[in-house]
């Protein structure tokens, strides 16, 4: 199956007529984890919201202070966040402006054949990049570009970056582990 602008504009189009009036339209378990990068990015920040979707990691980091831009392939998605988070969303694939504090790019890595490049290019623009993960390596669906399947291979990949797992010990104890994402800050090395 061909992941482009018109399978996102599709799966956008079914869900934005049922998103609530006034409120933020995903409230789920993967709020502990957005939580977790608005509370490490804290107030202020200039943040580029890769790969953004309808900006639900944009929406709330805009509402603790921080200027947002964005982009995303589907012009469905960029109209939506230009309309309820900021006019600076643009259709594309390219972070742009800058310099930013930080770069997120919430599930998108596992998207990717190459997220190496695509980390190296962001850094030239920001000095962190944060990434959520799926927390399984199966390599089916949307998935099946990702270019490790445990965290050895996710270790070797990525040997070229400082990692950091900024979610360790952050989650609710009871919280399911299906909800618990690895949540990642890529900077280079020094």
């Amino acid at each position: 199956m061909l992941y482009d602008d018109k399978y996102f504009d599709a799966k956008w189009n079914k869900i934005i007529p049922f998103l609530p009036k006034g409120g933020d339209y995903r409230y789920d378990l993967r709020s502990y984890g957005y939580q977790i990068i608005i509370d490490h990015i804290g107030p202020n920040k200039r943040v580029f919201d890769f790969a953004c979707g309808l900006s639900i990691i944009g929406t709330k980091l805009a509402r603790n202070g921080c200027f947002v831009s964005g982009c995303d392939i589907s012009p469905v998605a960029v109209q939506w966040c230009k309309e309820k988070v900021s006019s600076d969303y643009r259709i594309g694939e390219d972070v742009f402006g800058g310099p930013y504090d930080y770069v997120v790019a919430t599930y998108f890595l596992e998207h990717i054949p190459d997220p190496v490049f695509w980390i190296k290019k962001a850094l030239r623009v920001a000095p962190a990049i944060i990434c959520s993960l799926p927390n399984n390596f199966s390599r089916t669906g949307e998935h099946s570009l990702m270019a490790w399947n445990s965290w050895e291979t996710f270790n070797k990949l990525f040997n070229c970056f400082e990692v950091e797992r900024i979610d360790d010990g952050k989650y609710p104890p009871k919280l399911c582990g299906a909800y618990k994402h690895p949540t990642i800050e890529f900077r280079e090395v020094v």
